[in-house]
Protein backbone atom coordinates (compact mmCIF):
# COMPACT_ATOMS: atom_id res chain seq x y z
CA UNK A 1 0.00 0.00 0.00
CA UNK A 2 1.21 3.45 -0.87
CA UNK A 3 1.95 6.08 1.73
CA UNK A 4 -0.35 8.57 1.86
CA UNK A 5 0.42 12.29 1.87
CA UNK A 6 -2.22 15.85 2.49
CA UNK A 7 -0.50 18.81 0.89
CA UNK A 8 -2.18 21.71 2.65
CA UNK A 9 -1.40 25.49 0.65
CA UNK A 10 -3.35 28.33 -0.18
CA UNK A 11 -1.43 28.56 -3.22
CA UNK A 12 -2.56 25.92 -6.28
CA UNK A 13 0.60 26.26 -8.12
CA UNK A 14 2.35 24.65 -4.88
CA UNK A 15 -0.12 22.44 -4.37
CA UNK A 16 0.29 21.15 -8.26
CA UNK A 17 4.14 20.82 -8.17
CA UNK A 18 3.85 18.68 -4.67
CA UNK A 19 0.87 16.72 -6.19
CA UNK A 20 2.95 15.88 -9.26
CA UNK A 21 6.41 15.12 -7.71
CA UNK A 22 5.34 13.17 -5.12
CA UNK A 23 2.98 11.22 -7.24
CA UNK A 24 5.76 10.62 -9.65
CA UNK A 25 7.46 8.68 -6.29
CA UNK A 26 5.02 6.62 -5.77
CA UNK A 27 2.73 8.43 -3.20
CA UNK A 28 -1.14 8.89 -3.05
CA UNK A 29 -1.64 12.47 -2.61
CA UNK A 30 -4.86 14.72 -1.13
CA UNK A 31 -5.04 18.41 -1.62
CA UNK A 32 -6.74 21.11 0.40
CA UNK A 33 -6.41 24.68 0.33
CA UNK A 34 -7.43 26.10 3.49
CA UNK A 35 -7.32 24.89 7.04
CA UNK A 36 -10.63 23.50 7.40
CA UNK A 37 -10.66 21.80 4.49
CA UNK A 38 -7.55 20.39 5.93
CA UNK A 39 -8.79 19.25 8.95
CA UNK A 40 -11.83 17.33 7.00
CA UNK A 41 -9.36 15.80 4.70
CA UNK A 42 -7.16 14.65 7.69
CA UNK A 43 -9.66 13.16 9.22
CA UNK A 44 -11.48 10.93 5.85
CA UNK A 45 -7.87 9.99 4.55
CA UNK A 46 -5.75 9.53 7.00
CA UNK A 47 -2.39 10.26 5.70
CA UNK A 48 0.70 9.41 6.74
CA UNK A 49 2.36 12.49 6.49
CA UNK A 50 1.09 16.32 6.08
CA UNK A 51 2.29 18.73 4.30
CA UNK A 52 1.17 22.01 5.97
CA UNK A 53 1.25 25.53 5.15
CA UNK A 54 1.80 28.15 7.97
CA UNK A 55 0.49 31.59 6.32
CA UNK A 56 -3.53 30.76 5.13
CA UNK A 57 -6.32 32.62 5.85
CA UNK A 58 -9.29 32.21 7.85
CA UNK A 59 -7.59 29.29 9.46
CA UNK A 60 -3.45 29.36 10.09
CA UNK A 61 -1.03 26.52 10.08
CA UNK A 62 -0.68 26.58 13.50
CA UNK A 63 -4.20 26.28 14.52
CA UNK A 64 -4.63 23.31 11.90
CA UNK A 65 -1.54 21.47 13.68
CA UNK A 66 -2.77 22.41 17.67
CA UNK A 67 -6.43 20.72 16.30
CA UNK A 68 -4.31 17.72 14.97
CA UNK A 69 -2.37 16.96 17.81
CA UNK A 70 -4.97 16.70 20.26
CA UNK A 71 -7.20 14.80 18.33
CA UNK A 72 -7.03 11.17 19.06
CA UNK A 73 -7.80 9.84 15.61
CA UNK A 74 -4.72 12.87 14.01
CA UNK A 75 -2.29 13.22 16.83
CA UNK A 76 0.23 10.31 15.47
CA UNK A 77 0.74 12.11 12.28
CA UNK A 78 3.58 13.54 10.83
CA UNK A 79 3.70 16.89 10.05
CA UNK A 80 6.14 18.76 7.79
CA UNK A 81 5.76 22.57 8.31
CA UNK A 82 6.01 24.61 5.32
CA UNK A 83 7.15 28.46 6.35
CA UNK A 84 8.51 31.12 4.56
CA UNK A 85 10.37 32.49 7.86
CA UNK A 86 13.67 31.06 8.15
CA UNK A 87 14.61 32.13 11.93
CA UNK A 88 15.35 29.43 14.70
CA UNK A 89 12.26 31.26 16.73
CA UNK A 90 10.10 29.94 14.00
CA UNK A 91 11.20 26.64 13.53
CA UNK A 92 11.98 26.24 17.15
CA UNK A 93 7.87 27.00 17.46
CA UNK A 94 6.99 24.25 14.94
CA UNK A 95 8.88 21.56 16.68
CA UNK A 96 7.34 22.65 20.15
CA UNK A 97 4.16 22.78 18.58
CA UNK A 98 4.36 18.78 17.37
CA UNK A 99 5.60 19.45 14.38
CA UNK A 100 7.81 16.19 13.03
CA UNK A 101 10.06 19.07 10.75
CA UNK A 102 9.83 21.89 8.30
CA UNK A 103 10.77 23.18 5.42
CA UNK A 104 11.50 26.67 4.54
CA UNK A 105 10.09 28.66 1.35
CA UNK A 106 10.77 28.33 -1.97
CA UNK A 107 12.28 24.71 -1.34
CA UNK A 108 14.26 22.29 -3.78
CA UNK A 109 11.83 19.64 -4.62
CA UNK A 110 14.19 16.71 -3.89
CA UNK A 111 14.85 17.91 -0.20
CA UNK A 112 10.92 17.90 -0.21
CA UNK A 113 10.30 14.51 -1.16
CA UNK A 114 13.33 13.40 0.77
CA UNK A 115 11.72 14.86 4.01
CA UNK A 116 8.53 12.86 3.19
CA UNK A 117 9.47 9.72 2.40
CA UNK A 118 12.10 9.71 5.59
CA UNK A 119 8.60 10.72 7.71
CA UNK A 120 6.45 8.54 6.18
CA UNK A 121 8.78 5.51 6.70
CA UNK A 122 9.40 6.51 10.05
CA UNK A 123 5.46 6.83 10.49
CA UNK A 124 4.52 3.74 9.12
CA UNK A 125 7.90 2.13 11.77
CA UNK A 126 5.77 3.59 14.43
CA UNK A 127 2.65 2.24 13.29
CA UNK A 128 3.66 -1.18 13.34
CA UNK A 129 5.52 -1.01 16.36
CA UNK A 130 2.33 0.05 18.24
CA UNK A 131 0.80 -3.07 16.42
CA UNK A 132 3.75 -5.10 17.81
CA UNK A 133 3.36 -3.44 21.22
CA UNK A 134 0.15 -4.61 21.55
CA UNK A 135 0.33 -8.06 20.45
CA UNK A 136 3.24 -8.67 22.95
CA UNK A 137 0.64 -6.57 25.79
CA UNK A 138 -2.01 -8.94 24.35
CA UNK A 139 0.28 -12.27 24.76
CA UNK A 140 1.45 -10.71 28.24
CA UNK A 141 -2.19 -10.46 29.42
CA UNK A 142 -2.95 -14.05 28.30
CA UNK A 143 0.22 -15.55 30.58
CA UNK A 144 -0.88 -13.30 33.50
CA UNK A 145 -4.31 -14.89 33.21
CA UNK A 146 -3.07 -18.11 33.34
CA UNK A 147 -0.86 -17.48 35.71
CA UNK A 148 -3.38 -16.05 37.71
CA UNK A 149 -5.78 -19.17 36.90
CA UNK A 150 -2.78 -21.74 38.32
CA UNK A 151 -2.63 -19.19 41.66
CA UNK A 152 -6.70 -18.84 41.78
CA UNK A 153 -6.98 -22.95 41.29
CA UNK A 154 -4.38 -23.48 44.34
CA UNK A 155 -6.40 -21.05 46.22
CA UNK A 156 -10.07 -22.66 45.63
CA UNK A 157 -8.79 -26.60 45.63
CA UNK A 158 -7.13 -25.32 49.31
CA UNK A 159 -10.39 -23.65 50.01
CA UNK A 160 -12.34 -26.91 49.08
CA UNK A 161 -10.21 -28.71 51.06
CA UNK A 162 -11.40 -27.17 53.56
CA UNK A 163 -14.93 -27.65 53.18
CA UNK A 164 -15.45 -31.21 52.27
CA UNK A 165 -15.00 -32.35 55.78
CA UNK A 166 -18.35 -30.58 56.69
CA UNK A 167 -19.78 -32.93 54.93
CA UNK A 168 -19.78 -35.63 57.32
CA UNK A 169 -22.07 -33.06 59.04
CA UNK A 170 -25.35 -34.85 57.71
CA UNK A 171 -23.96 -38.03 59.64
CA UNK A 172 -23.53 -36.66 63.06
CA UNK A 173 -26.94 -34.42 62.39
CA UNK A 174 -28.93 -37.74 61.48
CA UNK A 175 -27.42 -39.46 65.31
CA UNK A 176 -28.31 -36.28 67.06
CA UNK A 177 -31.90 -36.62 65.41
CA UNK A 178 -32.14 -40.29 66.18
CA UNK A 179 -31.32 -39.74 70.32
CA UNK A 180 -33.98 -36.56 69.83
CA UNK A 181 -36.60 -39.07 68.75
CA UNK A 182 -35.71 -40.95 71.51
CA UNK A 183 -35.78 -38.67 74.38
CA UNK A 184 -37.60 -35.65 72.95
CA UNK A 185 -37.11 -33.77 75.96
CA UNK A 186 -33.56 -33.33 75.30
CA UNK A 187 -32.63 -29.81 75.07
CA UNK A 188 -29.20 -29.61 74.90
CA UNK A 189 -29.30 -32.61 71.81
CA UNK A 190 -31.60 -30.05 70.52
CA UNK A 191 -29.37 -26.57 71.35
CA UNK A 192 -26.61 -29.20 69.43
CA UNK A 193 -28.24 -29.65 66.63
CA UNK A 194 -29.43 -26.24 65.90
CA UNK A 195 -25.35 -25.42 66.09
CA UNK A 196 -24.52 -27.90 63.10
CA UNK A 197 -27.54 -26.76 60.90
CA UNK A 198 -25.70 -23.65 61.53
CA UNK A 199 -22.75 -25.41 60.70
CA UNK A 200 -24.00 -26.71 57.61
CA UNK A 201 -25.15 -23.04 56.73
CA UNK A 202 -21.29 -22.00 56.43
CA UNK A 203 -21.06 -25.37 54.57
CA UNK A 204 -22.92 -24.15 51.93
CA UNK A 205 -22.10 -20.74 52.15
CA UNK A 206 -18.50 -21.74 51.27
CA UNK A 207 -19.07 -24.48 49.30
CA UNK A 208 -21.40 -21.43 46.85
CA UNK A 209 -18.49 -19.07 46.87
CA UNK A 210 -16.23 -22.02 45.60
CA UNK A 211 -18.37 -23.47 43.06
CA UNK A 212 -19.12 -19.36 41.76
CA UNK A 213 -14.87 -19.25 41.76
CA UNK A 214 -15.03 -22.27 39.56
CA UNK A 215 -17.22 -21.07 37.14
CA UNK A 216 -15.60 -17.87 36.90
CA UNK A 217 -11.94 -19.97 35.86
CA UNK A 218 -13.69 -21.84 33.53
CA UNK A 219 -15.77 -19.40 31.73
CA UNK A 220 -12.84 -16.46 31.77
CA UNK A 221 -15.16 -14.08 32.36
CA UNK A 222 -15.25 -11.85 35.61
CA UNK A 223 -17.68 -12.85 38.84
CA UNK A 224 -20.39 -9.74 38.72
CA UNK A 225 -19.98 -6.75 41.31
CA UNK A 226 -22.86 -5.65 43.41
CA UNK A 227 -22.52 -2.41 45.89
CA UNK A 228 -23.07 -4.00 49.05
CA UNK A 229 -22.96 -3.14 52.72
CA UNK A 230 -19.47 -4.46 54.00
CA UNK A 231 -20.83 -4.96 57.35
CA UNK A 232 -23.46 -7.29 56.30
CA UNK A 233 -21.24 -9.25 54.57
CA UNK A 234 -18.48 -9.15 57.61
CA UNK A 235 -21.52 -9.92 59.83
CA UNK A 236 -23.07 -12.48 58.49
CA UNK A 237 -20.06 -14.31 57.94
CA UNK A 238 -19.10 -13.92 61.05
CA UNK A 239 -22.32 -14.85 62.96
CA UNK A 240 -21.65 -18.42 61.48
CA UNK A 241 -18.43 -18.92 63.00
CA UNK A 242 -20.00 -17.89 66.27
CA UNK A 243 -20.59 -21.62 67.33
CA UNK A 244 -17.31 -22.51 66.40
CA UNK A 245 -16.21 -19.46 68.56
CA UNK A 246 -17.92 -20.64 71.72
CA UNK A 247 -17.14 -23.68 71.73
CA UNK A 248 -13.29 -22.40 71.67
CA UNK A 249 -13.97 -20.01 74.63
CA UNK A 250 -12.96 -17.52 71.68
CA UNK A 251 -15.08 -13.49 72.68
CA UNK A 252 -15.72 -12.28 69.56
CA UNK A 253 -16.64 -8.57 69.74
CA UNK A 254 -17.67 -6.11 67.14
CA UNK A 255 -17.52 -2.26 66.18
CA UNK A 256 -19.64 -1.51 62.76
CA UNK A 257 -20.18 1.82 60.50
CA UNK A 258 -21.48 1.39 57.39
CA UNK A 259 -19.56 1.52 54.32
CA UNK A 260 -20.34 0.64 51.01
CA UNK A 261 -18.01 -1.23 48.59
CA UNK A 262 -18.55 -3.37 45.16
CA UNK A 263 -17.77 -7.12 45.11
CA UNK A 264 -18.26 -10.45 44.20
CA UNK A 265 -19.72 -13.02 45.76
CA UNK A 266 -15.90 -14.53 46.03
CA UNK A 267 -15.25 -12.14 48.26
CA UNK A 268 -16.73 -13.99 51.48
CA UNK A 269 -13.87 -16.38 51.04
CA UNK A 270 -11.48 -13.42 52.37
CA UNK A 271 -13.37 -13.11 55.82
CA UNK A 272 -13.46 -16.83 56.23
CA UNK A 273 -9.90 -17.33 55.84
CA UNK A 274 -9.15 -14.53 57.97
CA UNK A 275 -11.30 -15.61 60.57
CA UNK A 276 -10.32 -19.44 60.44
CA UNK A 277 -6.87 -18.20 60.63
CA UNK A 278 -7.22 -16.54 63.88
CA UNK A 279 -9.96 -18.52 65.14
CA UNK A 280 -6.95 -21.39 64.51
CA UNK A 281 -4.19 -18.81 65.99
CA UNK A 282 -6.12 -18.43 69.20
CA UNK A 283 -6.71 -22.95 69.29
CA UNK A 284 -2.87 -22.43 70.96
CA UNK A 285 -3.15 -20.13 73.46
CA UNK A 286 -3.73 -21.86 76.70
CA UNK A 287 -6.88 -20.88 78.52
CA UNK A 288 -5.53 -20.13 81.69
CA UNK A 289 -2.77 -17.95 80.29
CA UNK A 290 -5.53 -15.56 79.23
CA UNK A 291 -8.84 -14.72 77.83
CA UNK A 292 -9.12 -15.67 73.66
CA UNK A 293 -10.66 -12.63 71.95
CA UNK A 294 -11.36 -11.52 68.67
CA UNK A 295 -12.25 -8.24 67.51
CA UNK A 296 -13.42 -7.26 64.43
CA UNK A 297 -13.77 -3.71 63.08
CA UNK A 298 -15.53 -2.64 59.59
CA UNK A 299 -16.16 0.96 58.42
CA UNK A 300 -14.47 4.14 56.69
CA UNK A 301 -10.92 5.41 57.36
CA UNK A 302 -9.51 8.46 55.20
CA UNK A 303 -12.34 7.93 52.18
CA UNK A 304 -10.84 3.51 51.97
CA UNK A 305 -13.72 1.07 52.90
CA UNK A 306 -12.30 -1.50 55.35
CA UNK A 307 -12.13 -4.13 57.51
CA UNK A 308 -9.89 -5.64 60.26
CA UNK A 309 -9.50 -8.65 62.33
CA UNK A 310 -7.57 -9.06 65.38
CA UNK A 311 -6.70 -11.48 67.67
CA UNK A 312 -4.58 -12.17 70.87
CA UNK A 313 -2.70 -15.29 69.63
CA UNK A 314 1.05 -15.80 69.68
CA UNK A 315 1.41 -13.26 66.73
CA UNK A 316 3.52 -13.58 63.38
CA UNK A 317 6.93 -14.05 63.46
CA UNK A 318 8.79 -10.68 62.00
CA UNK A 319 10.62 -12.44 59.34
CA UNK A 320 7.37 -14.03 57.91
CA UNK A 321 5.11 -10.74 58.02
CA UNK A 322 6.10 -9.47 54.50
CA UNK A 323 6.00 -12.58 53.03
CA UNK A 324 2.66 -14.30 54.36
CA UNK A 325 0.73 -12.63 51.86
CA UNK A 326 3.16 -14.72 49.16
CA UNK A 327 1.85 -18.04 50.42
CA UNK A 328 5.68 -18.44 51.55
CA UNK A 329 4.22 -19.66 54.97
CA UNK A 330 2.60 -22.99 56.60
CA UNK A 331 0.14 -23.04 59.34
CA UNK A 332 2.36 -22.56 62.10
CA UNK A 333 0.92 -20.53 64.98
CA UNK A 334 -2.59 -20.87 63.26
CA UNK A 335 -1.65 -17.85 60.10
CA UNK A 336 -0.93 -18.56 56.39
CA UNK A 337 -3.92 -20.32 56.18
CA UNK A 338 -5.64 -19.60 52.41
CA UNK A 339 -3.96 -15.84 52.76
CA UNK A 340 -2.27 -15.74 49.05
CA UNK A 341 -5.89 -16.67 47.99
CA UNK A 342 -7.27 -13.62 49.77
CA UNK A 343 -4.69 -11.97 49.14
CA UNK A 344 -5.31 -12.44 45.18
CA UNK A 345 -8.89 -11.99 45.42
CA UNK A 346 -8.78 -8.51 47.37
CA UNK A 347 -6.52 -6.92 44.54
CA UNK A 348 -8.92 -8.51 41.84
CA UNK A 349 -11.23 -5.95 44.18
CA UNK A 350 -8.39 -3.08 43.56
CA UNK A 351 -7.71 -3.44 47.31
CA UNK A 352 -5.26 -4.40 49.82
CA UNK A 353 -4.50 -6.01 53.03
CA UNK A 354 -2.14 -4.82 55.81
CA UNK A 355 -0.65 -7.05 58.43
CA UNK A 356 0.51 -6.28 61.93
CA UNK A 357 1.81 -8.45 64.43
CA UNK A 358 4.04 -7.96 67.52
CA UNK A 359 5.07 -11.69 68.04
CA UNK A 360 3.56 -13.09 71.09
CA UNK A 361 0.63 -10.43 71.40
CA UNK A 362 -1.31 -11.27 68.83
CA UNK A 363 -1.97 -10.30 64.53
CA UNK A 364 -4.49 -8.05 63.02
CA UNK A 365 -5.35 -8.19 59.30
CA UNK A 366 -6.86 -5.05 57.71
CA UNK A 367 -8.40 -5.01 54.44
CA UNK A 368 -8.73 -1.73 52.39
CA UNK A 369 -11.28 -1.90 49.66
CA UNK A 370 -12.57 1.23 47.77
CA UNK A 371 -15.73 2.96 49.05
CA UNK A 372 -18.56 3.51 46.62
CA UNK A 373 -21.40 5.70 47.34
Amino acid sequence: MNSKVLVVDDQEHIRQVCQENLEMDGFEVFLAENGKKALEQAKNTNPDVILLDVMMPEMSGWEVLEWLKTNDDCKDISVIMLTAISNPTEQTKALDAGAADFIVKPFDLEVMIARVKAHSELKRAKDKLKKTNKELETRLEQANHLAFIGMESASIAHDLGNVVFQTRIEKILRKKLDKLWNQPGDQETYEDIIGWIKALELSASELESIVRGLAYLSSGKILDKAKTDLVSIVESTTMLYSRRASKQHVEITFEKQSVLVNCDISFSRVIINLLKNALEALSSVPLEERKRKIKISCGEKENEAFFRIEDNGPGIPIELQEKILQGHTTKKNGHGIGLSGSHKIVQRHNGRIEVASEPGNGAAFTVFLPRVF
